[in-house]
């Protein structure tokens, strides 16, 4: 493992010079718009700098999630790493509005802030008030003053779980001397592939800073129901026994009596996780081609984006489905308990509150994998095939190319490209309960076997961790 290169001073003079420009021409348009965008304005003192000033710790790690993604990706190292290091202190930081909310109910009790933006002096502020002694980022963004000013304060630096797309990397090499010494300010690179350590090996990065060592997600799989499934069951109307929710076996893997048999008569439901706009659409005329042959088929429509939700609500009832909207479901809601009453007669259900895919995927019989069927590249599908669910999704997973092959490879997932393949893929599957156990069995079975990446990178982060007496 090499250590940190430090940026050349001309290049972060020119670094600096080119922020504190663009800084000057543009504070008139950009602070009003910070103001006045919900996305931004929350936390925007601490995007500035002004996060938590904490007191001096020797073992303070900083742990930076960018979404909601990455803090789930980064749940199972947080859990080893407060069991390796009981006397660290574990800090978190996200980019998003959403990232902050999932990582307020992964992580209780840890300081939670935003990251800042990429300006020197936002930069330092945040040093001299997290005072870190160890930095390990999830799935990173690159950042040049992020990562050159902890690289020149000697801050240990680790980007874990880390992936590079095709997109990404043809942006980066078209500034690829910034891009390697970003890059190789880090102590530590470990990737999830070899295909991702090849890329950045394009881009100039050294190939003693880089190890492949897994994707985490593999690692947040657990013997246990999703906490709150029964509830959402109970909230929408389902029935949580027949939904193959049974408790995992010792060994971690589906019973198969718990997804043995699927009728015409049984209550069965399709998740449609993380979905992009145009999908909904597509999911819509396939679940109207299927609706005859299946009465009892419900589908639940889950957008990735919260500020589409009235969108895809709009675009099911101009289908005429009955819907049901989470969000009025919930006790805490005026009308909830109306809501759920009627909940048994909407055959479509819009998931719109933020959290509880992992719930709605506990009660789901068949998941699809949303932002596939449009070049945006997928969504994850470990989470799904970890719970012993088959998988549908669409040509487009290049955000997730090792799942994608791991699925297809081990019979679990299916590829559709319309509707019509939708439908078609979703009517071989419901009359074949055989089939639809068998590809649930080996989409667990494939998410166990890639198990292990966590313990990898604690260990390689082990040796960055300041030693002590």
């Amino acid at each position: 493992m090499y250590p940190p290169r430090l940026p050349s001073s001309l290049l972060t003079a020119f670094l600096f010079l080119a922020y504190a420009l663009f800084a000057l021409l543009s504070w008139p348009i950009l602070l009003p718009f910070l103001l006045l965008k919900d996305k931004w304005r929350p936390g925007l003192a601490e995007r500035f700098g002004f996060v938590p000033r904490l007191p001096p710790h020797p073992l303070r790690i900083w742990i930076h999630a960018i979404s909601v993604g990455e803090c789930e990706a980064a749940l199972p190292l947080v859990a080893v790493l407060r069991k390796k290091f009981p006397d660290a202190e574990l800090v978190i930081s996200t980019t998003t509005r959403t990232g902050r909310a999932r990582a307020a109910k992964l992580f209780p009790g840890l300081t939670l802030f935003h990251y800042p933006f990429d300006c020197p002096w936002a930069v330092r502020r945040s040093f001299r008030r997290i005072r870190p002694a160890l930095i390990v980022e999830v799935e990173p963004e690159w950042w040049p003053s992020f990562l050159f000013i902890a690289a020149r304060r000697r801050i240990p630096l680790a980007a874990v779980n880390v992936r590079i797309t095709e997109k990404s990397l043809r942006g980066y090499l078209r500034v690829r001397p910034l891009a390697a010494a970003m890059i190789n300010a880090a102590s530590l690179v470990a990737v999830q592939n070899d295909q991702y350590r090849d890329r950045l090996l394009t881009l100039g990065v050294d190939p003693g800073r880089l190890v492949v060592t897994g994707q985490m997600k593999y690692d947040n799989i657990t013997g246990d129901p999703v906490p709150g499934a029964p509830d959402l069951a109970r909230d929408l109307g389902l029935s949580y026994s027949s939904m193959g929710v049974s408790p995992m076996s010792p060994t971690g893997i589906l019973p198969v009596a718990a997804v043995s048999s699927v009728s015409t008569s049984e209550e069965i439901l399709l998740v449609a996780g993380s979905t992009g706009p145009g999908e909904e659409e597509i999911l819509l005329d396939a679940y109207a081609a299927l609706k005859p042959r299946f009465p009892a088929l419900r589908l639940a429509l889950v957008p990735r984006k919260p500020e589409r939700f009235d969108e895809v609500a709009r675009l099911i009832a101009a289908r005429d489905f009955p819907l049901l909207r989470r969000s009025e479901t919930k006790s805490n809601n005026v009308g909830g308990m109306a809501a759920r009453g009627h909940a048994s007669t909407a055959p479509v259900i819009l998931g719109d509150t933020m959290g509880e895919l992992m719930k709605f995927y506990q009660l789901a019989r068949i998941a699809f994998i949303g932002r596939s069927l449009i070049p945006l590249g997928g969504s994850n599908p470990i989470d799904p095939a970890s719970l012993g669910l088959p998988l549908l999704f669409g040509p487009h997973m290049f955000n997730f190319p090792e799942s994608h092959e791991l699925f297809l490879a081990s019979g679990a997932a299916r590829v559709v490209t319309d509707a019509d393949s939708l439908a078609a893929a979703l009517d071989d599957l419901l009359q074949s309960p055989q089939r639809l156990t068998e590809l649930g069995r080996l989409a667990r079975e494939a998410v166990l076997q890639r198990r292990g990446a966590t313990d990898r990178n604690l260990a390689l982060l082990s040796d960055l961790l300041p030693r002590r007496s």
